[in-house]
């Protein structure tokens, strides 16, 4: 693959998932205004989960769990069994760094997903910009990682 101006482009690749023909895209937050009007029935949808979300979705594909450890292993902060339902999830669980001991887990590509949106650059008050992403929530993270994989219709449900 090459940049601009025929460079190489040494973007690091994203890791690709079976979507099984799916184009469309559920990612669901916690809004009880609208998180229960996913279409998790419709299997033309993939499902996207965050944090412990998983306490009132029926399904999801994928799940996202991106903080450090010290807040997603404290019982105050997440629901009872956090850690068990990530460990026992089947689809990949994006995370800071692959745990060993959940299984599925995967790290985020923070890499791939900066070299791949630009826009995302965070302005400094001198008018310049800094490398770094502005990406300041996980579902943030999951909408950069959704256009880098070229979802065609993405759907916000609980996220207000």
């Amino acid at each position: 693959m090459t940049g601009p101006n025929g460079t190489a482009n040494l973007a690091p690749a994203l890791v690709t998932y079976d979507r099984q023909g799916r184009d469309k895209l559920a990612i669901v937050g916690f809004s009880k205004a609208h998180r229960d009007l996913v279409p998790y029935a419709d299997p033309s949808w993939e499902v996207w989960g965050v944090n412990d979300a998983w306490s009132f979705m029926p399904r999801a594909d994928r799940w996202f769990e991106l903080h450090a450890p010290w807040l997603y292993e404290w019982h105050l902060r997440r629901a009872r069994g956090h850690l068990d339902v990530l460990r026992d999830f089947a689809g990949p669980v994006y995370m800071l760094e692959r745990r060993e001991d959940i299984p599925s887990s995967v790290a985020y590509p923070f890499e791939a997903v900066c070299a791949q949106i630009p826009w995302a650059a965070r302005l400094l008050p001198d008018g310049g910009r800094r490398s770094d992403p502005y990406l300041t929530s996980t579902i943030a993270y999951m909408l950069a990682l959704a256009l880098c994989e070229g979802w065609q219709t993405i759907g916000l449900w609980g996220v207000d």
